[in-house]
């Protein structure tokens, strides 16, 4: 819906894929170079100038949208990714080499090209400048293999594959909408449960003390007193 800003969809610029020619192109003259040369560091300097640009362009696009997120909605709900785990070495190692190693390579440049590590972290602070609230689901958190009008969950469900089908009821929906869907519902589920333990400690607080436990005003300790 154009009219509700909360179901915009932003598209990944994928600024390393945009300038993967040039980049590649520089690398390439500077491997015909001979090291240490006037040619070389000149074709260094220039690989070096391709891979900056990429980043300026990256941390420009993510400040820009990290600002619209905390500034337009209360809540901004992620999920908890391990970047790290997911962009694993597509080879894998010398002893446990990995299948279809050329087939995981572009996923991982995609997702690091991304820089959602770098995204949560505006958040984190952005949304706390501007009054807003992010919300970090738990590990774990099945929002790919679920189906978000059923919540039944497809454990055999493709994450490659950009459509979500639903053997128990028959969905069929963009990947990417029912993620963003489940995302939608784990996060008010978290902030319920966080505004309900809030409750029961202030509870807890408030609660009186057993009876007579408090003095009357001015009710110190007894003292005795000699008589004789």
């Amino acid at each position: 819906d154009p009219a509700d800003p909360a179901t915009a969809v932003v598209h990944h610029p994928r600024l390393l894929a945009v300038s993967l020619a040039k980049l590649s192109k520089a690398q390439r003259a500077m491997s015909r170079c001979q090291q240490g040369s006037g040619r070389w560091r000149k074709a260094t300097a220039r690989v070096s100038r391709a891979h900056q640009q990429v980043t300026v362009r990256r941390v420009s696009f993510l400040h820009g949208l990290s600002k619209k997120l905390a500034t337009g909605f209360t809540h901004v709900a992620i999920e908890d990714l391990d970047i790290t785990a997911l962009t694993t070495s597509a080879e894998g190692t010398r002893d446990k080499p990995r299948k279809n190693a050329t087939a995981r390579t572009r996923p991982n440049q995609h997702l690091l090209d991304a820089g959602l590590g770098s995204l949560r972290k505006k958040l984190a602070y952005k949304t706390a400048w501007y009054g807003s609230q992010l919300v970090v689901l738990d590990q774990g958190e099945p929002v790919t293999a679920s189906c978000a009008k059923c919540k039944e969950r497809n454990p055999s469900s493709d994450p490659s594959c950009s459509t979500f089908h639903c053997p128990s009821c028959g969905a069929v929906v963009h990947r990417h909408v029912n993620s963003t869907a489940n995302i939608v519902d784990a996060a008010h589920r978290k902030l319920k449960t966080v505004a309900s333990d809030r409750g029961e400690t202030q509870n807890a607080r408030r609660a009186p003390g057993s009876p007579g436990a408090r003095k009357a005003p001015g009710q110190g300790a007894s003292k005795r007193e000699d008589t004789g």
